[in-house]
């Protein structure tokens, strides 16, 4: 598999440690490292790295400090220490050190821009990228290459080089770069470690021949495929003859191009790669389609699919965090391709439909896995429940983005036969287009500017043509189930032209139907764990609107109350324990990111991970909670990945569904929000969707901009 991409044994390269008296402390540190003691060899590598110690010594032990981070999932801390990690090498005269510090920079910005290493081949086209490559990345792969080949280091110069090519993939890898890279190649000794730099060679070339409708690159691909055809290595030759194939597709020769993708999905199972399985069956799915064997590409993507599921248990298993991102991102690219290929054939057809709705909720869970990484929540799906039985008053919109138009399928109760049926509707718009709308409509909102437009537009886009169509259907509540770049859309915020959207719909939001318990919730014997904090610090502002917040849902509901100093893990713990609570509200700082690791909420003696959170809150697993309420968080400002952090709270909690914020909000607002929220429930029997649309119209009506309403979410069961 090690030629799907630079693994972090090549990129993260580990330290060479200098001969000084030093040298046994860092090689302890790293041995904790390779056993997955972390925390030890974290605080080994920072003891090094303290002021009075060489400054060799110090560059080495920050590098191996950030690549602690790294693993840990923690990026922006392992960004600051292999900075200081080149400094210091620069400083001390480590040109080697000094390379490996820029390369593994390079890594962690890969990593913060969700670029793999090798980006799948989907739809015969390059997978889309930046236009512009990442200056700082640039910067590093050049003094890279110019450290290791002042060094006159060539395998270090080539793993630099490789990884210039990566950064530049698909934005501006020009010829020179290729011309670079092949002489690199070229002059490396060595049959084996540089196989993976003739495949990187070939795909990129391939990747720009497709992109740039160019032959110019065919060569070149064709020259480094044979230098790596020959080798005994099942994987190299299976990657090959799939590149091969994809040089004969580019060519119109489709029999071959197939024929080539087959003996290599053949080798790689021979070889045991089950990515290289998922991969080239991926590719001859996507040939059979464009050729005329339909029946045979349905079948094709039904082993792609199946693939997926195989390959899911390993991938959660995987320590080679690099690795775990590559295949992660490969199953979500093969399902994307399989619901693409479903919406190109079948209209209306329920049947294919419905395969589309449970392959696009396989991708909300395989999304979900990839996120949370060592806290990884396993979940299973047998079946995608018709939960809107349930409530025939709902519609579950599915927005699906394909490069060309958009598609939403529409999924309610069919009030003749009281059925769920899926209705598919498309829009001519770009996929760039509605992203670009709904990135200005948050930041619209947030900034306090006109939201209209915006707003508007993605109405138009994803909501119009569905609710038209259900208008006989009584439709109350509209469940949006957006992919990765439309989790940031406050929903609530869309505008028909005449109205908001939740001035017609109350508005839920869920990642998967598969992962919703259906439960309605529990009005009869409510109780509440309420935990506050109004400490701010350097970065958060105090929420002084805590003390009315206590006191409006005392008012309300049994509420065992912790504030301030009382708000510890400890008796956060105990208050589970006592009170076997179905709300459990938290009214201080969470912070949600784009990494699992970094993900908080903050008590008085501490943060509190969602790990932590899972083993304070176990003891009502049984009786799941109704709600995790996150009264003043917040997700990490235009970073989808964020919102999953705020779903994985509740589904670390073990709760049903989740309220937060998509940005902290006026402390002024939060309070009556949530005396209107739990009012509406438990007072007003309302679901808790239609009780957050009535706290949020109630600040519409009071004269309030969308920036102090929209950001509320319910996130999970909206009844």
């Amino acid at each position: 598999m090690g030629w799907h991409y630079l693994s972090i044994a090549v990129v993260l390269i580990c330290l060479a440690v200098s001969g000084n008296v030093h040298a046994s402390d860092l090689r302890e540190a790293t041995t904790r490292l390779d056993e997955g003691r972390y925390d030890e060899a974290l605080k080994a590598y920072l003891d090094a790295a303290s002021e009075g110690q060489p400054t060799a010594v110090r560059a080495e032990a920050e590098g191996g400090a950030g690549l602690v981070y790294f693993l840990t999932g923690r990026i922006s801390e392992a960004e600051k220490a292999f900075r200081k990690s080149l400094g210091q090498a620069e400083a001390a005269g480590r040109r080697d050190l000094a390379a490996r510090s820029a390369m593994n920079l390079i890594q962690v910005r890969l990593r913060q821009n969700n670029r793999s290493s090798v980006l799948p081949w989907v739809s015969g086209i390059a997978v889309q990228s930046p236009e512009r490559a990442d200056p700082d990345s640039l910067d590093w792969a050049e003094s890279a290459v110019r450290y290791a080949s002042k060094e006159q280091r060539v395998d270090l110069e080539v793993k630099a080089r490789v990884l210039y090519a990566r950064t530049a993939i698909g934005a501006e890898y020009r010829a020179r770069v290729l011309r670079e890279l092949t002489t690199a190649l070229e002059r490396a000794s060595g049959p084996e470690p540089y196989a993976e730099g003739w495949l990187l060679i070939a795909d990129a070339a391939i990747n720009r021949a497709y992109a740039e409708r160019s032959d110019a690159y065919d060569q070149v691909a064709y020259r480094a495929l044979t230098r790596v055809t020959d080798k005994d290595d099942g994987a190299i030759r299976a990657r090959s003859m799939a590149l091969l194939g994809r040089l004969y597709a580019r060519a119109g020769r489709l029999d071959t191009a197939l024929s080539l993708t087959g003996e290599a999905e053949l080798l790689a199972t021979q070889a045991r790669d089950e990515a290289g399985q998922l991969e080239y069956s991926l590719q001859k799915a996507v040939l059979l389609q464009k050729g005329t064997h339909p029946a045979d590409a349905d079948l094709a993507y039904v082993r792609v699919v199946s693939l997926v599921q195989a390959l899911r248990p390993s991938v959660a298993q995987l320590s080679d965090l690099e690795q775990r991102a590559y295949l992660h991102a490969l199953m979500l690219q093969a399902l994307e391709s399989r619901v693409a290929y479903l919406l190109t054939t079948g209209d209306q057809d329920q049947k294919r439909l419905r395969e589309a709705r449970y392959t696009l909720e396989l991708g909300r869970l395989v999304d979900l896995e990839k996120y949370f990484a060592d806290v990884c929540i396993r979940f299973g799906i047998s079946e995608v429940r018709d939960i809107e039985e349930l409530d025939p008053q709902a519609a579950v919109l599915y927005p699906i983005l394909l490069e060309d138009r958009l598609v939403v399928l529409a999924s309610a109760v069919n009030p003749s036969s009281k059925t769920v049926q899926i209705q598919r509707f498309e829009r001519r718009v770009s996929r760039h287009e509605v992203v670009a709308q709904a990135h200005a409509l948050s930041e619209t909102i947030r900034d306090r500017g006109s939201d209209l437009p915006a707003a508007r537009a993605l109405y138009d886009y994803i909501v119009r043509d569905a609710v038209h169509a259900l208008k006989f259907q009584q439709v109350r509540t509209l469940v949006f189930s957006p992919n990765q770049e439309l989790r940031n859309v406050p929903w609530a915020a869309l505008h028909d032209g005449r109205a908001y959207t939740i001035e017609t719909y109350a508005v839920s939001t869920t990642l998967g139907l598969s992962l919703i318990n259906p439960e309605p919730v529990n009005r009869k014997s409510p109780r509440l764990v309420m935990a506050g904090l109004k400490a701010g610090d350097e970065n958060v502002s105090t929420l002084e609107g805590i003390d009315q917040e206590f006191e409006t849902l005392e008012t309300l509901l049994p509420v065992r109350p912790l504030r301030e100093d009382t708000f510890t893990s400890a008796n956060l713990k105990k208050a589970v324990e006592e009170e076997n609570p179905t709300v459990l509200h938290i009214a201080s700082h969470a912070f949600f990111s784009p990494y699992a690791a970094e993900n908080y909420i903050r008590a008085y003696d501490s943060r509190i991970s969602l790990t932590e959170l899972r083993a304070l809150v176990a003891p009502v697993s049984g009786t799941a909670l109704d709600m995790l309420v996150l009264s003043a968080c917040d997700t990490a400002h235009g970073e989808p990945d964020a919102v999953l952090g705020m779903a994985g709270s509740a589904y670390q909690a073990g709760a049903r569904s989740v309220v937060g914020g998509l940005w902290p909000v006026d402390d002024k607002t939060t309070p009556v929000v949530m005396r209107d929220f739990y009012t509406g429930i438990y007072k007003n029997q309302m679901s808790k969707a239609e009780a957050l649309r009535q706290a949020q119209l109630n600040r519409l009506r009071a004269g309030e901009a969308p920036y102090l309403w929209a950001p509320y979410i319910l996130l999970g069961n909206w009844m």
